[in-house]
Order: structure tokens, then C-alpha cells, then sequence
């Protein structure tokens, strides 16, 4: 997928994907979007396509990840050897291997926020584990394909980024399907390639999102996210009286409210 790349080193070469074809005879599809549809809508674009062909497994994987030789192929022998069942590995950073970027995914019980496990900590063996997990990063994730035509459908474009692997798990679980961390498997992950560099964008997607989940699925979300409003505001003018820095918790209160108005989908 080129989600409508507006800098060249993030185009696809289409010259080397084509080189790349010839050489090792994979059916390889270039998908251009007309414009930014986000990582839900892009994706959605390009499951719809890898149906036509009639797959057993697709393979979410974003843009900045490396994988190691034999990670495919460790998750779908797992797949094989099990029933709706959804698959992903490992996820270290690419700058700093011997780091989680993600062991699978939780809630945190105190703040109501989807967490990656491990995030940040060293691979010292204690995320070896198999195990189910809440949910899944969809940054390196194999779904079985008879998911999308047995009631659990797309990913959720109202998200436009971030939080929609976390609702998509939520429905994957209601459906019956157990979603499972398979350390085994490794993907290095640069991060921060679909967001904003941590910039204003992503601050108000990751909140705005996670208020709608805690809404949706959470017993006492809603209540939740008028409290971390209210609390919002009250940081925001006593930092300002003060003279300190304030515009995180004004963006924060702009997420929350965006939420609180039922915007969905890409702002502006």
C-alpha cells in the first residue's frame, strides 16, 4: 500500500517491487490511494484486495517494520495447528533490538488506556511466553481470511489512525476468535511512521480514540472521560495562571471534547 505517500522516500519503488516479482515470482500488488485514508482505510483497501484471490491468512504489516527469515512462517504453522485463532509476534525496535516495542497488547486498569506490553523494556527472555492477549498491534498481525465475511467485517475508519487493532480485537473476541502473542516470531519496528512525529496529531488521535473506546466497550467509560476532561481543564488553567507550559493539556481537552461531539474520522 502507498497511502498516498507525499514524500518520495516513503513511495513504493514500483521499479524494484517489480525487479523484486520477477526475480522470486511473488504476486506482488501495488495499491495507490488518491489520498490519506489512514491506517484503518488503507488497510481496508488492501484486505479487499488480497480477497479476490481467495487467501487462507492475511498479513497486516506496516511500512516500517523488518522481519526476521522465519517469522511468517513460525505464525502460520500456528495458525494451521490451531482454530479461529489470530497470530502476531514480538515486536522490538529497529534502532535498539534489544528492546519490546510490543509483547502483545493490555488494558491499564487505572488509566482505561490499551498498553503494549513490555513497551520499552529490555528482551531479557521475561516476554517469551505464548499467551492470549486482550489484543494484538496490528503493526505485524496474520488474520485468518474467513474473519471478514463471518460478521466481524473491516477495521473501523471512523478511527483514521490509532485504536483500531484494539476495537477490531474487541470484536475478534466477541466473535469467538482468541488473538495470541507468539514471542518466537520477531519484527523490528522503526515507529512513528504513521503519525505526526508525536506532534499535535497524534496526541489528539490517541486521545480522541481512546475516549471512544472506553465509551463503546468499558463499563463506566463515559463517566471516565468526563472526569480526565474535567481534570484536563482544571491542569490546563492552573499551569496557565502559573505562567507554565500548557498546550498538551489544551490539546488533550480538544480530543476529549472532539469525542464528547461525536467527531469521528480524519479532523479538519
Amino acid at each position: 500500500m502507498d497511502d498516498c505517500s507525499d514524500n518520495d522516500d516513503e513511495k513504493l519503488d514500483k521499479a524494484f517491487i517489480n525487479e523484486y516479482k520477477d526475480k522470486y515470482f511473488f504476486n506482488v500488488d501495488v495499491i495507490s490511494t488518491p489520498e490519506n485514508m489512514g491506517f484503518a482505510g488503507a488497510n481496508n483497501m488492501g484486505i479487499s484486495r488480497a480477497l479476490k484471490n481467495r487467501p487462507s491468512f492475511v498479513a497486516l504489516l506496516n511500512n516500517d517494520t523488518t522481519i526476521e527469515e522465519d517469522t511468517f512462517e513460525i505464525l502460520v504453522s500456528r495458525l494451521n495447528n490451531s482454530t479461529r485463532t489470530v497470530v502476531a509476534p514480538k515486536i522490538l525496535y529497529m534502532d535498539n533490538p534489544d528492546k519490546v516495542w510490543s509483547a502483545g497488547g493490555s488494558i491499564d486498569d487505572k488509566l482505561k488506556i490499551p498498553v503494549n506490553v513490555g513497551a520499552g523494556s529490555n528482551d531479557d527472555g521475561s516476554f517469551d511466553t505464548e499467551r492470549e492477549c486482550f489484543f494484538l498491534s496490528f503493526c505485524a498481525v496474520i488474520i485468518p481470511a474467513e474473519v471478514f465475511s463471518e460478521g466481524v467485517g473491516m477495521l473501523d475508519e471512523s478511527y483514521y489512525m490509532y485504536s483500531e487493532d484494539v476495537d477490531y480485537c474487541i470484536r475478534l473476541q466477541k466473535a469467538g476468535y482468541s488473538l495470541l502473542y507468539i514471542p518466537e516470531a520477531r519484527v523490528l519496528h522503526k515507529g512513528g511512521a504513521a503519525g505526526v512525529s508525536g506532534g499535535s496529531d497524534s496526541l489528539y488521535y490517541s486521545v480522541r480514540n481512546e475516549c471512544i473506546l472506553r465509551d463503546k466497550y468499558m463499563k463506566g467509560g463515559k463517566a471516565f472521560n468526563e472526569q480526565l476532561l474535567a481534570n484536563q481543564k482544571y491542569k490546563y488553567y492552573a499551569k496557565k495562571v502559573a505562567g507554565r507550559d500548557c498546550s498538551n493539556n489544551k490539546k488533550m481537552i480538544e480530543a476529549i471534547e472532539a469525542w464528547k461531539q461525536g467527531e469521528r474520522g480524519k479532523r479538519g
